[in-house]
């Protein structure tokens, strides 16, 4: 009988807030037997010491390159066996119905977040917490739990009704993923060194991967200490170095701007004409997207071009580029656009035209029915570069 859940937790260097996690872990109301725990530890000096527990527990390491939790989720992932990836903070203790409440709301099929909650337990021993998850006494100073995701979860009915932008809610000290959704999109993306912004990079994937979202507002875990605007005296810079980390990977404009160039580019394009169109009419469309800003354009395996522009590439876009984009367009004629065509089309998702296909990854994903497009005019056949950008 395969395991039901594989439970990591990301660790480095506190003992004392590990030992009061795997006890909390020894009361769940999951049997023991229905899943491991592994300790992933991202580069302590010491490794961490796991016990004698109720329940299957191994340690797994790697070596210290800097902060990368994301890293350590996804060594102790792959190693797991579980069906349901659960990922749990090292400094978060669980409530004894967290596995089951979280498990039941994933389904197998949802990325689910539980709900964290704050309180001091700097002095709690590993006897006193499990009187307190089992009794109420003695119980921590409970701190604030923090407005913004409880609001977040309110207004969106536990993130049944999600978006493109619900990826803001998600976080990873109290996740559960199926397995097949955590190895279709890779995993938490390994080139982020640094704190924070890693788990909204995985869930952005997973939601344009075609995943559901939800909130398990029962699954109840401890983090000690509070939210993250108890925790440094500049939260802003502090968010602004996470921004700095995850906006070249996570093309949310609202998060990386529209003017800036980027390795991933928000929106997609791969030109699809036929061998008879000329250079000339391919780099006037080519033109024309790239007024939007965040675009890169994918010109396919025959084509050639004069522009030195870095946002036209030879070939077609490899699934790291397709996963992270907000729209993938395939442009079967030389069309004629402006800098507002790409979030036009965007807001029609999915649609397809003659000229034009228009979809998001998730559109992709779940196989949506495309709508009927207008088609946008196509270039002159008789187009001349200089006499067509000088008309402007």
């Amino acid at each position: 009988m395969s395991l039901r859940a594989t439970v990591v937790i990301p660790y480095f260097e506190d003992q004392r807030l590990l030992d009061l996690v795997l006890r909390a872990l020894e009361l769940q109301t999951l049997p023991a037997e229905a899943f491991e725990v592994i300790v992933a530890d991202d580069g302590s000096a010491t490794a961490p010491e796991a016990g004698e527990r109720p329940y299957a527990v191994s340690v797994v390491r790697q070596e210290d390159l800097g902060c990368r939790p994301g890293v350590a989720r996804n060594l102790g992932s792959r190693i797991g066996t579980g069906e349901t990836l659960v990922w749990l903070d090292g400094d978060t203790v669980p409530e004894p119905a967290y596995l089951e409440e979280l498990l039941r709301v994933c389904d197998g099929r949802r990325l689910t977040v539980g709900r964290r909650l704050h309180a001091d337990l700097s002095t709690t021993t590993p006897d006193e917490l499990a009187s307190w998850l089992t009794t109420g006494e003695p119980a921590p100073e409970r701190l604030p739990e923090p407005a913004w995701l409880a609001e977040g979860y309110a207004v969106s009915d536990d993130l049944a009704r999600s978006d493109l932008r619900s990826y803001r809610y998600i976080i990873s000290a109290v996740l559960a993923c199926p397995r097949w959704l955590f190895e279709r999109v890779g995993g938490f993306a390994e080139q982020i060194n640094g704190y924070g912004g890693e788990d909204w990079e995985f869930a952005r994937r997973c939601w344009l991967a075609g995943a559901e979202f939800a909130h398990a507002p029962k699954a109840l875990a401890w983090h000690d200490g509070p939210d993250l605007g108890g925790r440094f005296e500049d939260v802003g810079a502090v968010k602004d170095g996470e921004t700095l980390r995850i906006a070249g990977l996570l093309t949310d404009p609202h998060l990386r701007g529209r003017g800036l160039l980027w390795t991933y580019p928000r929106f997609v394009v791969r030109f699809a004409m036929g061998k008879d169109v000329r250079e000339a009419r391919r780099l006037a469309c080519a033109e024309g997207l790239l007024r939007t800003g965040d675009v890169g354009i994918w010109l396919g395996t025959d084509a050639a071009t004069a522009s030195p522009d870095p946002r036209l590439h030879r070939g077609l876009p490899g699934p790291e580029i397709l996963g992270r984009a907000e729209l993938v367009v395939d442009v079967h004629a030389p069309v004629q656009t402006d800098g507002t065509t790409l979030e036009t089309w965007q807001a029609l998702a999915p649609a397809r035209g003659a000229s034009v296909t228009v979809r998001s990854p998730r559109d992709i994903a779940l196989d949506l029915p495309c709508a009927e497009l207008d088609e946008p005019p196509v270039l002159p056949v008789d187009l001349q570069l200089e006499r067509w950008f000088d008309r402007r």
